[in-house]
């Protein structure tokens, strides 16, 4: 038993260490197709010859895991008697547990699992006619390797311990194996990393998005950057990056006209830009605090102008305050009707 742990164990070790350029199975659904020499193990071993062994199985991903995977398998296994060739022991086995698919990485992708095992035996001995038959909870270990060699197609090279009881004794054997296994939804390295990359673009598109709606404008290019230098036309990327640096240009107008003390200048491109840049949405502020001492006085001249009935010169110094403040009462009283009237004048000339 100890040799045939470190037999498992080697041929692991063997297959992780070897290297090489191919696809990978992870995510695909396996079915196989094996047969090989079984020889008996422990009681057995002086009364049985050694067989044959052949079944099919597949493997399904456990859980959606991209290397654990659930396994059944149905085998039939025939070992003749040594005393006589004409009379055998057969059985059928049924099989399920998980299997792990190492990730090597590599072309060569080792394995190894352990099966619950139902197995249906069938004693048949010819000179005395007997032929009994039982059924049996048991169980087996396997290990091994994969090797690709055209496309979704697998070799699969092994070997695998079965054991149950049987009449009170231990019945093992170990069988080699070999075989060939088809991957339905098999991804080639080139399409897992593509699609690792398609993953990657979604994350930063909606990344980008997500600041771009908070006003995060400087960080929402940083992602769609990102996302561009993937692939240039995604969705509409194109476009958010035109928005947000048709805004960095507005701002540094904005902050050109503040370092003139052309604040007013300033306010109307800050205020378009603090939709889609935190740091206009600072300055903005910034500004309006300071202009905020003349908010009163500029009240006054219009309010005086609306009253004289120069509407111009109204809506002009009602625009400056509203600038400052956009919820002042009296802009909302006074600039509707001044445009108004303004219009009025307008069409009468």
């Amino acid at each position: 038993m100890r040799k045939l742990l470190g037999c498992l164990i080697l041929i692991v070790i063997f297959s992780i260490k070897l290297y090489g350029s191919s696809g990978t199975i992870e995510d695909s659904i396996i079915f196989g197709l094996m047969g090989g020499k079984t020889y008996p193990l422990g009681y057995y071993k002086d009364q049985l010859d050694s067989g044959y062994n052949f079944g099919i199985f597949i493997d399904y991903p456990f859980f959606k895991s991209r290397f654990l995977y659930l396994e059944s398998d149905l085998s039939y296994t025939k070992l003749s008697l040594k005393k006589t060739s004409l009379s055998s022991l057969s059985y059928y086995s049924f099989g399920i547990g998980p299997v792990l698919h190492i990730p090597a990485g590599t072309r060569f992708k080792p394995y190894c699992g352990i099966t619950a095992t139902v197995n249906y035996l069938q004693l048949t001995a010819v000179e005395s006619q007997k032929n009994e038959r039982t059924v049996k909870i048991g169980g087996a270990l396997k290990a091994g390797f994969n090797v690709q060699q055209y496309k979704n197609f697998l070799v699969n090279l092994g070997l695998k311990y079965s054991f149950n009881e049987l009449s009170g004794k231990d019945f093992q054997n170990i069988t080699y194996f070999a075989g060939v296994s088809y991957c339905y939804n098999f991804i080639t390295r080139e399409k897992a990393e593509k699609n690792i990359q398609l993953i990657e673009i979604d994350e930063y598109y909606e990344s980008g998005v997500k600041h771009f709606k908070i006003g995060d404008g400087l960080r929402a290019k940083e992602y769609f950057n990102k996302v561009i230098s993937y692939d240039y036309q995604y969705k509409d990327v194109e476009n958010y990056i035109r928005v947000i640096t048709i805004n960095e240009e507005n701002y540094n107008k904005a902050l050109n006209l503040i370092s003139e003390d052309k604040h007013f200048e300033a306010l109307p491109l800050l205020v378009e830009a603090e939709k889609y840049l935190v740091s206009a949405f600072e300055k903005l502020r910034e500004i309006r605090k300071f202009l905020s001492k003349e908010e009163k006085s500029l009240i006054n001249i219009a309010i005086e102008a609306y009253n004289k009935g120069d509407y111009e010169k109204c809506i002009f110094y009602m625009k400056r305050v509203q600038l400052i403040n956009p919820g002042n009462e009296s802009v909302n009283l006074y600039l509707p009707r001044a445009l108004k009237r303004y219009d009025a004048l307008k069409m009468i000339e």
